[in-house]
């Protein structure tokens, strides 16, 4: 009987822990706009070189209208001067502009590869970005560096 008591408030417990996550999980979702996919560096065959994959993606898009906004994405770590921010335009061919032009209907991948100077330790990649339409939003997400393959 005590073993039935105890696994039926055990039961209890955790059917309360799934009505919580059921909402935190549905707010979530019901945000619109834009939103972080995926941000992903891997290791190329050249040393301090590495290739970044960033996706961003309109959350509830409805295929007829267009996200805009740009994206700045900047290198924080440390080099001899101590900590430093590098522009991702500063270390990549692929980049020209500080502001990266978003416009799409359900996501974008911005992509390529980039170098890192001498001395530099990269910690981690910040990433801001600011949507206008159709919805104004602002997103600040800092993604460690993580190196796949490596």
């Amino acid at each position: 009987q005590g073993t039935i008591s105890g696994l039926r408030q055990r039961i209890a417990q955790l059917e309360q822990d799934i009505v919580y996550y059921r909402q935190v999980v549905s707010e979530e979702t019901e945000d619109t706009g834009l939103v972080i996919g995926q941000f992903d560096i891997s290791a190329t065959e050249s040393p301090r070189r590495y290739r970044y994959k960033l996706v961003m993606r309109q959350q509830d898009a409805d295929g007829d209208t267009f996200l805009t906004g740009h994206a700045n994405v900047n290198l924080i770590g440390n080099s001899n001067e101590g900590q430093r921010i590098i522009p991702l335009r500063e270390v990549s061919p692929d980049e020209d502009q500080l502001d990266i032009r978003l416009r799409f209907k359900y996501f974008q991948n911005i992509e390529g590869e980039l170098a890192l100077p001498e001395g530099f330790e990269p910690e981690r990649v910040q990433i801001a970005a600011v949507s206008v339409e159709p919805v104004e939003k602002n997103i600040n997400q800092d993604f460690s560096w993580v190196v796949e393959g490596e």
